[in-house]
């Protein structure tokens, strides 16, 4: 069990919902987003001092941005099918679609829904009973936990492992990728 405070607190790797509330969730975080970036910039062209702040503060400012632009994030895997389906956010631009594009070819290189697959095979169908106690409880199921949280994490090092490479050899254009997707698809 996850409460919406504990989504950026690092002690999750990934939260599943149902569509509903993941899409109230994710609209929530994105508009909260835009409302902070409107109040700085507010904040940092009231004043001529402010602007030489601003101006003083604009390398961490950019870092800051581009390590929280969504778009580098887009695509969201479906679990649970026979083969890799993609989510992509409606909003998404050109930079965003060549991202959900690299996850989708990530996945089908990786072949990701055989090794879920696996893992669920592997992992008990039921937690363990606690100790002294008749139901099982969120402490039994632990270790399953930490088990997929142990395989997202490989995933998730190894995505940004890529996207750094990619971004060093020039491939940062949102052309590039769709151009090498769509040569990979004929």
């Amino acid at each position: 069990f996850v409460e919406g405070d504990d989504i950026f607190s690092g002690d999750v790797d990934v939260v599943v919902s149902d569509g509903f509330a993941g899409n109230v969730a994710l609209k929530t975080m994105e508009g909260v987003a835009r409302l902070i970036t409107s109040i700085m910039r507010e904040e940092f062209t009231s004043s001529a001092v402010r602007k030489l702040g601003a101006l003083a503060a604009s390398p961490a400012l950019n870092a800051l941005k581009q390590r929280l632009d969504p778009r580098g994030y887009n695509g969201a895997s479906m679990a649970g099918l026979n083969g890799v389906v993609i989510k992509s956010h409606g909003g998404a631009d050109e930079m965003a679609f060549a991202q959900a594009v690299r996850v989708a070819m990530l996945e089908v290189r990786k072949n990701v829904p055989a090794q879920i697959g696996a893992l669920l095979a592997q992992a008990p169908t039921a937690p363990p009973a606690a100790p002294g106690s008749t139901e099982s409880g969120q402490a039994a199921a632990q270790p399953r936990e930490r088990f997929f949280s142990a395989a997202l994490r490989r995933r998730m090092r190894d995505m940004s492992w890529r996207r750094r490479r990619a971004s060093r050899s020039g491939m940062s254009s949102p052309v590039r990728p769709l151009r090498r997707a769509a040569r990979a698809l004929r």
